[in-house]
């Protein structure tokens, strides 16, 4: 039997779920299904903490009658597979066993050292959304729509902050709002969309000579494109009213792209958003700040660092989540029941899960994406 734990999100302001009523539905009907890879057929049967997706939109009833378990926080956890949206916090990390957990791990934050360590004195399995990427690319399927989140709502959270002094869009007679977005992937085209709907002047920087290319042509003469190094971003951040940190590398923290001195340079009273706080930020002076505590000033600059942004929305950014997130639940569970019917996956003095041969399952290649275990 493979029993699948959906834990209470215990974040601060962190109001999504990491598996909907239809989630449920699809992760039952593997109890049915003969897999290539597995032996034998065996039952999949999902337990919800209670309440744990009330803020999204979905009642404990439509949990109960889509075929789920409602329990507690321990029962959850006394699972096989837990699916997370945010990485288990210090008041989890008791729970953590011998499961395989999907969700959400952000390793190089500063503030999930402690998570690491943790992982290592377990035989927990550590699958990562962000670790599930496109064959030949760095891109994450389960990634890219809570960046498309993140970036629209940066916009939004850094005009609200702006609006004591000024509007993006200004009035006739008046200059409009300058918005600064250092990276211009997912998050920076969200943000750019959104500011340029706002009527701000919008310039986006990029390393990437081609990504600008594209998004000059996408939006054509709404936006200034400018190559990222150390000049242009001062030259740019020093009238800047908006700047958004978008910066992102597959895998590595946040390069620290946005100085100390860079920031001195900028007007007092102007914003910025990290976005990139989830990865450690990309100025030197961002830290984490929450949904209860959002913003902090330094240098005469607010700042915006909170790294569940997306919870904001949860009932837009839970089905985008775990839409895509679901996909690989077959899978998933498939390699669960692979490993299952191999002796040689417990230690027979332990009985805990071998970590090695679990992983082995998990890293190879599935329908066009590869995934990554860790820790």
């Amino acid at each position: 039997m493979i029993k699948i734990g959906v834990p209470k999100e215990v974040k601060i302001g962190e109001s999504r779920v990491g598996l909907t009523p239809d989630g449920v539905r699809e992760c039952l009907a593997h109890s049915d299904l003969e897999e290539d890879f597995a032996s034998q057929k065996e039952e999949v049967q999902v337990f919800i903490e209670k309440g744990a997706g009330i803020l999204s939109g979905y009642s404990d009833e439509e949990y109960r009658l889509a075929g789920a378990y409602l329990c507690d926080t321990d029962g959850v956890w006394d699972t096989d597979l837990i699916i997370k949206v945010k990485e288990p916090l210090p008041e989890e990390y008791g729970l953590i066993d011998s499961q395989v957990i999907y969700g959400f791990f952000h390793w190089n934050s500063p503030s999930n050292a402690g998570l690491r360590e943790r992982i290592r004195e377990t035989s927990a399995v550590c699958l990562p959304y962000e670790g599930i990427t496109h064959i030949g690319s760095y891109y994450s399927p389960c990634l890219i729509p809570m960046s498309a989140i993140a970036g629209r709502l940066a916009l939004q959270k850094g005009a609200q902050i702006l609006e004591g002094s000024l509007l993006l869009g200004g009035v006739p007679g008046t200059r409009n709002a300058k918005v600064v977005i250092v990276g211009g992937g997912v998050v920076g085209y969200n943000a750019a969309t959104m500011a340029i709907g706002m009527g701000a002047d919008v310039t986006v920087l990029d390393i990437d000579s081609e990504r600008l290319t594209h998004l000059d042509s996408v939006f054509r003469n709404k936006i200034k494109t400018v190559k990222s190094n150390k000049s242009n971003l001062i030259k740019e951040l020093e009238d800047a009213d908006l700047v958004i940190g978008a910066v992102l590398v597959p895998g590595c923290a946040a390069p620290k792209v946005i100085t100390n001195n860079m920031i001195c340079g900028m007007k007092p009273g102007s914003v910025i958003v990290d976005v990139a706080i989830d990865e450690g930020g990309c100025t030197e002076l961002s830290r984490p700040t929450s949904h209860e505590t959002p913003t902090y000033i330094a240098n005469d600059v607010i700042f915006y660092c909170v790294p569940n942004m997306p919870a904001l929305v949860p009932k837009i950014s839970t089905p985008a989540l775990t839409q895509e997130t679901s996909y690989f639940l077959g899978h998933i569970i498939g390699s669960m029941k692979s490993y299952r019917c191999s002796y040689k996956v417990y230690d027979n003095e332990t009985r805990k899960i071998k970590r090695e041969i679990v992983r082995e399952q998990f890293n190879h290649e599935h329908f066009g994406y590869k995934f990554k275990t860790q820790y």
